[in-house]
Protein backbone atom coordinates (compact mmCIF):
# COMPACT_ATOMS: atom_id res chain seq x y z
CA UNK A 1 0.00 0.00 0.00
CA UNK A 2 2.54 2.26 1.16
CA UNK A 3 4.30 2.08 -2.48
CA UNK A 4 1.43 2.58 -3.99
CA UNK A 5 0.99 6.02 -2.70
CA UNK A 6 4.66 6.55 -3.50
CA UNK A 7 4.04 5.81 -7.22
CA UNK A 8 0.63 7.96 -6.80
CA UNK A 9 2.50 10.79 -6.15
CA UNK A 10 5.06 10.39 -8.74
CA UNK A 11 1.87 10.35 -11.27
CA UNK A 12 0.60 13.02 -9.81
CA UNK A 13 3.42 15.24 -10.27
CA UNK A 14 4.38 14.30 -14.13
CA UNK A 15 0.68 15.35 -14.82
CA UNK A 16 0.73 18.68 -13.58
CA UNK A 17 4.18 19.43 -15.08
CA UNK A 18 2.27 18.41 -18.32
CA UNK A 19 -0.33 20.96 -17.64
CA UNK A 20 1.72 23.29 -16.25
CA UNK A 21 3.70 23.24 -19.70
CA UNK A 22 7.09 21.53 -18.87
CA UNK A 23 8.24 18.25 -19.88
CA UNK A 24 10.99 16.61 -18.39
CA UNK A 25 13.70 15.40 -20.80
CA UNK A 26 16.45 12.38 -20.58
CA UNK A 27 19.72 12.44 -22.37
CA UNK A 28 17.85 11.82 -25.83
CA UNK A 29 19.64 10.29 -28.83
CA UNK A 30 22.66 12.05 -30.27
CA UNK A 31 24.46 12.17 -33.63
CA UNK A 32 27.59 13.56 -33.96
CA UNK A 33 30.03 15.01 -36.42
CA UNK A 34 33.73 15.42 -36.92
CA UNK A 35 35.29 18.50 -35.68
CA UNK A 36 37.29 20.85 -38.29
CA UNK A 37 41.01 20.56 -37.79
CA UNK A 38 42.64 23.22 -35.07
CA UNK A 39 45.94 23.38 -33.45
CA UNK A 40 45.29 20.41 -30.85
CA UNK A 41 44.01 17.98 -33.69
CA UNK A 42 43.88 17.38 -37.48
CA UNK A 43 41.29 15.13 -38.23
CA UNK A 44 43.05 12.49 -39.26
CA UNK A 45 44.15 9.18 -37.76
CA UNK A 46 48.00 7.55 -38.68
CA UNK A 47 48.45 4.17 -40.34
CA UNK A 48 51.44 2.70 -38.32
CA UNK A 49 54.61 1.37 -40.48
CA UNK A 50 57.00 1.51 -37.20
CA UNK A 51 56.81 1.60 -33.55
CA UNK A 52 57.17 5.39 -33.67
CA UNK A 53 54.08 6.00 -35.88
CA UNK A 54 55.19 9.40 -36.95
CA UNK A 55 53.40 11.77 -39.82
CA UNK A 56 55.98 10.89 -42.67
CA UNK A 57 56.51 7.46 -42.55
CA UNK A 58 52.98 6.88 -41.37
CA UNK A 59 49.97 6.17 -43.46
CA UNK A 60 47.36 8.86 -43.30
CA UNK A 61 43.59 8.36 -42.69
CA UNK A 62 41.60 12.08 -43.15
CA UNK A 63 38.48 11.84 -41.52
CA UNK A 64 36.95 15.04 -42.98
CA UNK A 65 37.51 14.38 -46.96
CA UNK A 66 35.70 16.91 -49.02
CA UNK A 67 32.58 15.09 -50.00
CA UNK A 68 30.59 14.65 -53.22
CA UNK A 69 29.09 11.98 -54.95
CA UNK A 70 28.77 8.74 -53.63
CA UNK A 71 31.20 10.42 -50.46
CA UNK A 72 29.85 11.39 -47.40
CA UNK A 73 30.42 13.16 -44.35
CA UNK A 74 31.12 10.67 -41.10
CA UNK A 75 28.63 10.96 -38.34
CA UNK A 76 28.09 9.08 -35.29
CA UNK A 77 25.07 8.27 -34.10
CA UNK A 78 23.58 6.28 -31.42
CA UNK A 79 21.55 3.70 -33.07
CA UNK A 80 22.93 4.25 -36.83
CA UNK A 81 26.44 3.47 -35.11
CA UNK A 82 29.42 5.55 -37.43
CA UNK A 83 28.72 5.89 -41.21
CA UNK A 84 30.52 8.15 -44.00
CA UNK A 85 33.34 7.74 -45.73
CA UNK A 86 37.27 8.41 -44.49
CA UNK A 87 40.24 8.79 -47.15
CA UNK A 88 43.47 6.90 -46.73
CA UNK A 89 46.44 7.92 -48.73
CA UNK A 90 47.03 4.36 -48.50
CA UNK A 91 43.91 2.55 -47.78
CA UNK A 92 42.03 4.70 -50.26
CA UNK A 93 38.44 5.04 -49.62
CA UNK A 94 37.08 3.70 -46.88
CA UNK A 95 33.59 3.17 -46.37
CA UNK A 96 32.25 2.88 -42.15
CA UNK A 97 29.11 1.38 -42.74
CA UNK A 98 29.59 -1.24 -45.59
CA UNK A 99 26.60 -3.94 -46.59
CA UNK A 100 26.28 -6.10 -43.97
CA UNK A 101 29.09 -5.00 -41.63
CA UNK A 102 29.73 -1.22 -40.01
CA UNK A 103 31.17 -0.14 -37.31
CA UNK A 104 29.01 0.49 -34.37
CA UNK A 105 29.31 2.78 -30.52
CA UNK A 106 28.12 1.53 -27.61
CA UNK A 107 26.48 4.96 -26.38
CA UNK A 108 27.45 4.37 -22.44
CA UNK A 109 30.64 3.51 -22.92
CA UNK A 110 31.70 4.93 -26.23
CA UNK A 111 33.35 1.62 -27.22
CA UNK A 112 33.46 1.38 -31.25
CA UNK A 113 33.33 -2.11 -32.11
CA UNK A 114 32.51 -3.71 -35.93
CA UNK A 115 34.08 -3.63 -39.38
CA UNK A 116 35.12 -0.83 -41.77
CA UNK A 117 36.01 -1.30 -45.59
CA UNK A 118 39.18 0.16 -47.16
CA UNK A 119 39.08 -0.16 -51.18
CA UNK A 120 42.97 -1.47 -50.61
CA UNK A 121 43.43 -3.62 -47.65
CA UNK A 122 39.94 -4.86 -46.99
CA UNK A 123 38.20 -5.10 -43.61
CA UNK A 124 39.46 -2.48 -40.78
CA UNK A 125 38.52 -3.73 -37.35
CA UNK A 126 38.21 -1.33 -34.72
CA UNK A 127 38.14 -3.56 -31.87
CA UNK A 128 40.93 -6.31 -32.31
CA UNK A 129 41.93 -8.51 -29.54
CA UNK A 130 43.19 -6.48 -26.43
CA UNK A 131 43.35 -3.29 -28.05
CA UNK A 132 40.02 -1.14 -29.73
CA UNK A 133 39.26 2.36 -30.00
CA UNK A 134 36.74 4.53 -27.89
CA UNK A 135 35.26 8.10 -27.69
CA UNK A 136 36.85 9.50 -24.55
CA UNK A 137 34.76 12.58 -23.65
CA UNK A 138 37.05 15.71 -23.18
CA UNK A 139 34.36 18.70 -22.38
CA UNK A 140 30.85 17.07 -21.95
CA UNK A 141 27.81 19.25 -22.70
CA UNK A 142 26.70 21.76 -20.14
CA UNK A 143 24.39 24.03 -21.68
CA UNK A 144 22.08 24.06 -24.91
CA UNK A 145 21.45 20.26 -25.43
CA UNK A 146 22.54 18.19 -27.44
CA UNK A 147 25.99 18.45 -29.54
CA UNK A 148 27.46 20.66 -27.33
CA UNK A 149 29.91 18.46 -25.97
CA UNK A 150 33.41 17.23 -27.58
CA UNK A 151 34.66 13.45 -27.74
CA UNK A 152 38.00 11.94 -28.89
CA UNK A 153 39.26 9.22 -30.44
CA UNK A 154 41.47 7.33 -28.31
CA UNK A 155 42.74 3.43 -29.30
CA UNK A 156 44.58 0.91 -32.00
CA UNK A 157 42.54 -0.53 -35.21
CA UNK A 158 43.93 -2.68 -37.41
CA UNK A 159 43.76 -3.87 -40.98
CA UNK A 160 46.08 -6.45 -42.79
CA UNK A 161 47.98 -5.95 -46.16
CA UNK A 162 50.80 -4.36 -47.58
CA UNK A 163 49.03 -0.94 -47.08
CA UNK A 164 47.77 -1.86 -43.74
CA UNK A 165 48.63 -2.26 -39.97
CA UNK A 166 47.90 -0.42 -36.63
CA UNK A 167 46.15 2.53 -37.24
CA UNK A 168 46.62 5.03 -34.02
CA UNK A 169 44.01 7.33 -32.48
CA UNK A 170 46.05 9.50 -30.14
CA UNK A 171 45.16 12.69 -29.48
CA UNK A 172 48.59 13.20 -27.47
CA UNK A 173 49.66 13.89 -31.00
CA UNK A 174 47.43 16.21 -32.70
CA UNK A 175 48.47 14.43 -36.31
CA UNK A 176 46.80 11.30 -34.89
CA UNK A 177 43.25 13.27 -33.13
CA UNK A 178 39.99 12.97 -34.61
CA UNK A 179 37.39 15.12 -32.24
CA UNK A 180 33.86 14.45 -32.43
CA UNK A 181 30.51 16.23 -30.95
CA UNK A 182 29.32 13.12 -30.09
CA UNK A 183 29.73 12.37 -26.59
CA UNK A 184 28.84 8.78 -24.42
CA UNK A 185 25.18 9.61 -22.77
CA UNK A 186 26.35 10.40 -19.18
CA UNK A 187 28.23 13.30 -20.22
CA UNK A 188 25.13 14.99 -22.00
CA UNK A 189 23.05 18.11 -20.53
CA UNK A 190 20.00 16.80 -19.28
CA UNK A 191 17.47 19.47 -18.07
CA UNK A 192 13.50 19.95 -18.73
CA UNK A 193 12.05 21.86 -21.74
CA UNK A 194 9.13 23.54 -22.61
CA UNK A 195 6.64 21.44 -24.14
CA UNK A 196 4.54 24.65 -25.86
CA UNK A 197 1.48 26.19 -25.06
CA UNK A 198 0.64 27.46 -21.61
CA UNK A 199 1.37 31.27 -21.96
CA UNK A 200 4.14 33.20 -21.12
CA UNK A 201 5.47 34.48 -17.65
CA UNK A 202 8.60 35.54 -17.28
CA UNK A 203 11.44 35.49 -14.57
CA UNK A 204 11.94 32.84 -12.07
CA UNK A 205 11.27 32.06 -8.15
CA UNK A 206 12.56 34.48 -5.98
CA UNK A 207 13.97 33.06 -2.84
CA UNK A 208 15.36 35.89 -0.12
CA UNK A 209 15.72 38.01 -2.53
CA UNK A 210 17.85 35.56 -4.71
CA UNK A 211 16.02 35.10 -8.27
CA UNK A 212 16.43 31.48 -9.18
CA UNK A 213 16.99 31.24 -13.41
CA UNK A 214 14.77 28.76 -15.20
CA UNK A 215 17.08 28.85 -18.11
CA UNK A 216 18.08 25.13 -18.39
CA UNK A 217 21.54 24.66 -17.81
CA UNK A 218 22.14 28.02 -15.48
CA UNK A 219 23.39 27.49 -11.85
CA UNK A 220 21.94 29.11 -8.67
CA UNK A 221 25.06 31.05 -6.63
CA UNK A 222 25.58 29.56 -3.82
CA UNK A 223 25.39 32.97 -2.04
CA UNK A 224 21.80 32.61 -2.44
CA UNK A 225 21.42 30.33 0.64
CA UNK A 226 24.17 31.94 2.65
CA UNK A 227 21.78 34.23 4.55
CA UNK A 228 18.38 32.54 4.70
CA UNK A 229 16.06 33.02 7.97
CA UNK A 230 14.04 29.49 8.47
CA UNK A 231 14.85 25.60 7.14
CA UNK A 232 18.10 25.82 6.06
CA UNK A 233 18.60 22.93 3.22
CA UNK A 234 22.93 24.52 2.54
CA UNK A 235 24.12 25.16 6.17
CA UNK A 236 24.65 23.62 9.00
CA UNK A 237 21.44 21.65 11.12
CA UNK A 238 19.47 18.91 9.89
CA UNK A 239 20.51 16.88 6.96
CA UNK A 240 17.85 14.28 6.93
CA UNK A 241 15.66 13.68 3.39
CA UNK A 242 12.91 16.28 4.52
CA UNK A 243 15.13 19.00 5.06
CA UNK A 244 17.46 18.49 1.70
CA UNK A 245 14.07 17.57 -0.08
CA UNK A 246 13.12 21.60 0.54
CA UNK A 247 15.60 22.27 -1.94
CA UNK A 248 14.36 26.24 -2.55
CA UNK A 249 13.95 26.31 1.42
CA UNK A 250 10.95 27.50 0.93
CA UNK A 251 9.16 25.38 3.79
CA UNK A 252 6.98 23.34 1.91
CA UNK A 253 8.31 20.43 -0.45
CA UNK A 254 6.35 20.93 -3.83
CA UNK A 255 6.97 21.74 -7.64
CA UNK A 256 9.49 24.98 -7.65
CA UNK A 257 12.21 22.42 -5.89
CA UNK A 258 10.95 19.80 -8.44
CA UNK A 259 12.17 22.84 -10.94
CA UNK A 260 14.89 22.83 -8.98
CA UNK A 261 15.68 19.21 -9.37
CA UNK A 262 15.29 19.22 -13.38
CA UNK A 263 16.93 22.24 -13.85
CA UNK A 264 19.77 20.31 -12.25
CA UNK A 265 19.29 16.86 -13.27
CA UNK A 266 22.89 15.16 -13.82
CA UNK A 267 24.65 17.92 -12.83
CA UNK A 268 28.05 16.10 -11.01
CA UNK A 269 30.32 17.86 -7.51
CA UNK A 270 33.51 15.18 -6.79
CA UNK A 271 33.10 14.97 -2.99
CA UNK A 272 34.88 12.87 -0.55
CA UNK A 273 31.85 10.25 0.34
CA UNK A 274 34.32 9.00 3.36
CA UNK A 275 33.25 12.30 5.39
CA UNK A 276 29.93 12.71 7.20
CA UNK A 277 26.83 14.19 5.30
CA UNK A 278 26.62 17.36 7.31
CA UNK A 279 30.02 18.28 5.55
CA UNK A 280 29.63 16.04 2.17
CA UNK A 281 26.04 18.65 1.82
CA UNK A 282 28.16 22.02 2.18
CA UNK A 283 29.68 21.66 -0.90
CA UNK A 284 27.14 19.28 -3.23
CA UNK A 285 24.72 21.08 -5.62
CA UNK A 286 21.33 22.47 -3.85
CA UNK A 287 19.47 19.83 -5.85
CA UNK A 288 21.98 17.11 -4.85
CA UNK A 289 19.24 15.97 -1.81
CA UNK A 290 21.06 12.82 -0.71
CA UNK A 291 24.80 14.42 -0.92
CA UNK A 292 26.42 11.60 -2.90
CA UNK A 293 27.95 14.05 -6.19
CA UNK A 294 25.25 13.75 -8.64
CA UNK A 295 21.68 14.38 -9.23
CA UNK A 296 19.90 11.48 -10.12
CA UNK A 297 17.06 9.30 -9.88
CA UNK A 298 17.71 8.81 -5.78
CA UNK A 299 17.11 12.50 -5.08
CA UNK A 300 14.09 12.56 -7.43
CA UNK A 301 12.71 9.47 -5.11
CA UNK A 302 13.52 11.38 -1.85
CA UNK A 303 11.57 14.13 -3.45
CA UNK A 304 8.51 12.22 -3.79
CA UNK A 305 8.80 10.54 -0.78
CA UNK A 306 8.46 13.88 1.39
CA UNK A 307 6.54 15.78 -1.55
CA UNK A 308 4.00 18.14 0.13
CA UNK A 309 5.96 18.29 3.62
CA UNK A 310 5.91 21.10 5.63
CA UNK A 311 8.60 22.14 7.78
CA UNK A 312 8.77 23.62 10.89
CA UNK A 313 10.41 27.55 10.85
CA UNK A 314 13.44 26.52 12.33
CA UNK A 315 15.57 23.51 12.24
Amino acid sequence: MKKSFHISKIIGVVNLLVVSGFVVSSASALTGTILATSTTHTAQSLVCKDSACLVGTSGIMNWRPTTGAGVNAVSIDDSLGVSGHVWGNGMGWINLKPTGQGVVVNQTTGALSGYAWSSVCGWINFAPTSYGVSILTETAETSGGAGTGVGKFEGYAWCGGEQGGWIKFACIDPNACVKTTWVKTADRYVAPVPSGGGGGGGGGFVVSGATLPTTPGQIVSDSAYSSQTGPQNQLNGDYTGLYRSDIDDKGTVNLFDFNLLMVNWAKKTTIDLTKPKPDRCKGVNIADVNCDGLVNILDFNTLMVNWAKKLTSAQ
